[in-house]
């Protein structure tokens, strides 16, 4: 048999399934998107902020509370060794600035705080007062802010 016609026929018979819940004991047989399955949320936070900035498309309120989690997990996959699970964002920037060598040069250290500062207005665990912050967005200004945060996250475009 041909190489071809046998990939082509195990494409036509195998199909991911899940096994989802369905209500109380119930469960059923549906198809598998795998590729949205395995997005994690910095994926989809990252996608939220690319349209949002693109396109002026999304939620406002959501672009500003994914703002400091998109930091936070870039951080954790490029400066893993000072950045381990637990440690706040303004830990790790404290601690990373005192290492020897620094995992990253002192003017993104500088833009980090100034991006830290601004998302934790929307941060539950930094701000009093962030559902009022919500509430109160200037877009202008989250627009911004969302174009920085895609920039401190693409590698080779800081200067």
């Amino acid at each position: 048999m041909d190489v071809t016609l046998a990939q082509d026929a195990a494409e036509e018979i195998l199909h991911p399934l899940e096994i989802p819940n369905a209500g109380k004991d119930a469960s059923t047989i549906a198809p598998w998107n795998v590729s949205e399955a395995s997005k994690t949320e910095y994926d989809l936070n990252h996608a939220l902020l690319r349209e949002f900035v693109s396109n002026a498309q999304g939620d406002p309120k959501k672009v500003a509370v994914a703002l400091r989690p998109i930091l936070e997990a870039y951080l954790r996959v490029t400066c893993p060794e000072h950045y381990p699970p637990g440690t706040q964002l303004g830990a790790y920037i404290t601690t990373a600035r005192q290492v020897n060598p620094k995992p990253l040069p002192d003017e993104d250290f500088k833009e980090l705080d100034k991006l830290r500062d601004y998302g934790n207005q929307f941060h539950h665990d930094s701000s009093t007062t962030w559902q009022e912050n919500l509430a109160n967005l200037n877009q202008t200004q989250l627009t911004g802010y969302a174009k920085r945060v895609l920039t401190f996250t693409r590698p080779g475009t800081r200067t």
